[in-house]
């Protein structure tokens, strides 16, 4: 499979950047992502996150912690770590594991939450996140009718919103936030 990033997926990519450079920071680590991945607007990972409680001015604060803050700088995408760089790998098997034809932000956030000793995993940590049980969660999102159906899947792959209609049953309640269903509606 070549490397085929939904929108929303590219947008975080792009949104680690912007927060690396915003920081100060001279690198783009796992923990920049893991942020762009919580501002990421109706993403699956976004949803993800804010249904256990994580907030992206959370994480913000604990990076900024964590690493300091500093002027501005210009880095570019040749700044990623070594470690981000092998996550955006990780991302890219899962999404051919899971059997689907694009890299989306479930995918990036499984790849952080299955990385050790990443910035990102400490930072989670300190917030008090069950990894495993999000690792979990994530996993069996992987396995409802709505994230296989080839009408969703087609949907996903070109950025266009998309509604379950598998079986023509409602989405898992597991994967509802709020007024939002996580994959219902979603283009990463």
């Amino acid at each position: 499979m070549k490397n085929r990033f939904t929108q929303k997926a590219e947008h975080a990519l792009e949104g680690a950047l912007t927060a690396a450079r915003e920081m100060g920071h001279t690198y783009i680590g796992s923990e920049h992502l893991l942020l762009a991945l919580a501002l990421e607007p109706e993403s699956v990972s976004a949803k993800l996150m804010q249904a256990r409680g994580i907030a992206a001015e959370q994480l913000r604060t604990a990076i900024e912690d964590a690493s300091g803050l500093g002027s501005p700088t210009r880095i570019t995408p040749a700044d990623m770590t070594p470690r981000t760089k092998k996550i955006i790998e990780s991302a890219a098997a899962e999404a051919q594991q899971s059997g689907v034809g694009y890299i989306g932000t479930e995918h990036l956030l499984l790849a952080i939450l299955t990385e050790r000793d990443s910035a990102a995993l400490r930072i989670l940590t300190l917030l008090r996140v069950n990894v495993q049980e999000l690792q979990g969660e994530i996993r069996s999102f992987f396995q409802t009718p709505c994230y296989h159906s080839r009408e969703a899947r087609r949907e996903r792959e070109k950025g266009r919103q998309t509604q379950c209609r598998a079986g023509r049953r409602p989405f898992p309640a597991q994967f509802r936030t709020g007024s939002h269903r996580v994959g219902a509606g979603r283009t990463a």
